[in-house]
């Protein structure tokens, strides 16, 4: 991760006078490479993935537990293959909270300890 000054991330409060588009080259001396921003970005995407895939996983694997049921059973109600991932998902929502809270609070801390939001 690639820390910034305050300076150079913050432009601070817009006021009338002031642009609210900012310039493509700054004045006060700090510039952000195209670089940067992307690795930013891409450190962001990677966080929404690790914290969402858990739960994405496994609403698939019981959607496709449901749909080997189906097929078996030859029952084709849509309520039977909807009901139980709903149920998946908000039980893995619960007993995941603390670890997704977790992967979030030291994304945060990380954000705002390295001066990339201070």
């Amino acid at each position: 991760m690639v820390a910034f000054p305050a300076s150079c991330v913050r432009n601070g409060p817009v006021t009338a006078d002031a642009p609210s588009v900012l310039p493509a080259t700054r004045t006060d001396g700090c510039q952000m490479e195209p670089g940067h921003a992307v690795d930013l970005v891409r450190h962001t995407l990677i966080i929404a993935l690790t914290v969402s895939a858990p739960m994405l996983i496994i609403g698939l694997v019981v959607g496709i537990l449901v749909s080997l049921l189906q097929a078996v059973t030859q029952i084709q109600e849509q309520t039977l293959s909807f009901i139980p991932k709903i149920v998946a998902m908000v039980a893995a929502a619960i007993l995941l909270m603390p670890w997704t809270a977790q992967r979030l609070m030291d994304y945060s801390r990380e954000m705002f300890t390295s001066g990339i939001m201070n």
